[in-house]
């Protein structure tokens, strides 16, 4: 491949067309436009002018030819070969900590990148979306004083932000039309349901596109179950790819479908299409929101994997020479930035970016990375509501500087087990009653969680990811060696002991999508016990009946007998988890003053009684634990929600 000679450097100036820039280079205008498709030669639009009406900087040049020289290949990768040893091949694929995947030529590592804040507002500002020419950003904000996301838009290296959008519903995931002309979005309706909109980048009035299916994460939120919340245009902007993964021609409004997965409980997200428009890079996952980076020819055909982790991931974008994708992978806790060659291969962590980061965008000209950084310190809450008398406020009883979550009484009522990042990764911890004495009882590097108790208190049943995929263990509750109690490749977790502790109930997607199956608590072979879709369960004080969700994004309460037999509803159209009590649920609802409220739903007469507002935003993910006389009520709350954007310059 040829390559510009390099020039002497002299005071930097502006090449205001192409034929300045292919003049300066001393090419062709077609060699140069295909440089700044294919290899990020770093060419600008002005904003809002005519679509073809570009300038570069000769210093930006400069520094593209002096890098591009030095990164081109001098000769091919020498095969693997033979003599490869085992524990050799080993070691290279262990050399990104957790991801396992094919092996190739990684891209190397650079620790002089550098995260720097870019927007530093009061409350959350999530999925960047940066212009084509990276001089600007639109992203999604929600505001201290508002309940939704509304779109923005700012100029980097100018603190004002401009609002694009202004509605009750929730407005995310920008995407910029490759000419700069319109912004795309997914609004989500409060009621449910979600839209495909456009809007110009100087605001103003929006075009509907389509509606596309799902309730939405204004409706799931805080704890949205619609990961996949991701754009992408295609470079001639015939295309807006869209989670599904689905093709919409905002021109025509014609729709297809790309590569939908053939087997059962897989689903597909964060679609993003190569700068040069032939590919396409999503996020397929199974039960329980983890998976892998695969990529497809944008005219269909079968993907290819190009991870092998296994992990929740959250956002990935092309480099600008189509060369790398860069995602968020949460590998234990929290969530980094990974590159990965086009073709696949083993990934190669950004470090030097730092924790937390999702939602990655990256400039198509330019050199700018721009991604997510948010956080939370959700702490463990306390309700006293004794039969027959009013419910005091919340107190909050279990807290740290980070999360604790997911508490479960035990048999007796003197302790709690949960679930905290404390010690650097999410693991199990137990507690006195008043939340006193907590200690840590697990310490696996892949993290451990959503903790059961048996029913004599003297063994704890959770999940951990140990060898790539969740496996159920139990270990004494004093500590000490674990138990697997699951084998398989599948998922299982959400541990559940029976009420006579022969039984550790769980979730698995073994037979293609999320069931809930029990096993001997000893060990032995696991046993199907729903059939039509079933997540976490836990049986009836009693032991009569098995309580379940259908899957991980409906929570409608069902149950079965335990013996077998037909599956009944028992509560729809539920916003939280539940726990199942001796006469009724406990759950959580909104109220349309937009307070959360804790509430109790009685078998006998099918009323639902709202018991006491909370102060803050309880974690609707988790189910609330009741203490064994059922006077308390533990439950996880979002006391900090923040989220900020970040920029990192000299990105390639």
């Amino acid at each position: 491949m040829a390559t510009a000679e390099p020039r002497p450097r002299t005071a930097p100036r502006q090449l205001d067309s192409w034929k300045a820039i292919a003049a300066y280079l001393n090419r062709d205008i077609r060699t140069v436009q295909r440089w700044e498709r294919e290899e990020g030669l770093p060419v600008h639009r002005h904003p809002h002018k005519q679509r073809d009406t570009v300038f570069a900087s000769t210093a930006e040049i400069d520094t593209w030819t002096a890098d591009r020289q030095i990164t081109q290949p001098k000769a091919a990768p020498r095969p693997w070969g033979r003599r490869l040893s085992l524990a050799g091949l080993v070691g290279l694929l262990l050399a990104g900590g957790i991801w396992l995947g094919v092996v190739s030529q990684a891209p190397r590592p650079r620790s002089d990148l550098k995260a720097i804040p870019l927007t530093t507002y009061p409350g959350i500002e999530a999925w960047p979306s940066l212009s084509p020419d990276g001089t600007q950003v639109a992203f999604a904000w929600k505001r201290e004083d508002r309940q939704d996301f509304d779109l923005y838009i700012k100029v980097i290296g100018s603190d004002r932000a401009l609002q694009l959008t202004k509605t009750e519903d929730w407005d995310a995931a920008p995407a910029w039309s490759p000419d700069g002309r319109e912004i795309a979005f997914i609004r989500s309706f409060v009621g449910g349901g979600n839209a495909l909109y456009t809007v110009s980048p100087l605001g103003g009035r929006e075009r509907l596109l389509t509606e596309i299916e799902g309730r939405g994460f204004a409706y799931w939120w805080p704890s949205p179950t619609d990961l996949g919340g991701q754009l992408s245009w295609s470079p001639d902007g015939k295309w807006l790819a869209y989670p599904g993964i689905w093709l919409l021609s905002p021109a025509t409004g014609e729709k297809r479908r790309v590569s939908p997965p053939a087997a059962p409980g897989l689903s597909d997200g964060f679609p993003a299409i190569s700068p040069d428009g032939r590919r396409l890079a999503f996020v397929r996952s199974r039960a329980g929101n983890v998976g892998d980076v695969y990529a497809v020819a944008l005219s269909g055909g079968e993907p290819k994997r190009l991870t092998n982790c296994l992990c929740a991931i959250f956002g990935l974008a092309w480099t600008a020479s189509g060369r790398e994708i860069v995602f968020s992978a949460d590998s234990g806790g929290e969530s980094s930035l990974w590159r990965v060659p086009a073709d696949g291969g083993t990934p190669v962590s950004l470090h030097a970016i730092g924790k937390p980061a999702s939602l990655p965008s990256i400039a198509r000209q330019g050199r700018q990375l721009v991604f997510s950084r948010s956080w939370a310190d959700s702490n463990i809450w306390r309700v006293d509501a004794p039969a027959g008398a009013a419910a005091k406020p919340p107190v909050k009883w279990i807290a740290s500087t980070k999360s604790d979550a997911a508490p479960r009484f035990s048999p007796d009522g003197s302790q709690v087990a949960f679930t905290s990042n404390r010690s650097g990764s999410w693991q199990v911890w137990v507690c006195d009653r008043d939340g006193s004495d907590a200690s840590q009882l697990t310490s696996f590097a892949g993290g451990a969680g959503l903790a059961s108790w048996s029913p004599d208190g003297k063994s704890l049943a959770f999940n951990a990811a140990v060898h790539g995929n969740s496996d159920i263990y139990v270990t004494s509750s004093n500590g000490g060696p674990a138990r697997q109690l699951t084998i398989d490749d599948s998922v299982e977790a959400a541990p559940a002991w029976s009420q006579d502790g022969r039984w550790v109930y769980f979730w698995s997607n073994r037979s293609g999508r999320a069931e809930v199956w029990k096993i001997p608590a000893a060990g032995g072979s696991p046993v199907q016990v729903t059939r039509n879709g079933g997540h976490r369960s836990m049986e009836s004080p009693g032991g009569s009946f098995v309580f379940y969700h259908k899957s991980p994004t409906l929570y409608d309460a069902w149950k079965i007998p335990v013996g077998g037999g037909e599956e009944t509803l028992v509560l729809s159209n539920l916003r939280s988890r539940w726990t199942v009590a001796k006469n009724g649920l406990w759950y959580f609802d909104q109220a349309k003053d937009g307070r959360w409220l804790l509430e109790f739903f009685d078998f006998a007469t099918g009323r639902k009684t709202p018991v006491v507002a909370v102060p803050g935003v309880p974690r609707l993910g988790q189910s609330p634990t009741v203490s064994p006389d059922g006077t308390t009520i533990l439950y996880e709350q979002l006391d900090i929600r923040e989220g900020d954007l970040m920029l990192v310059e000299d990105f390639r």
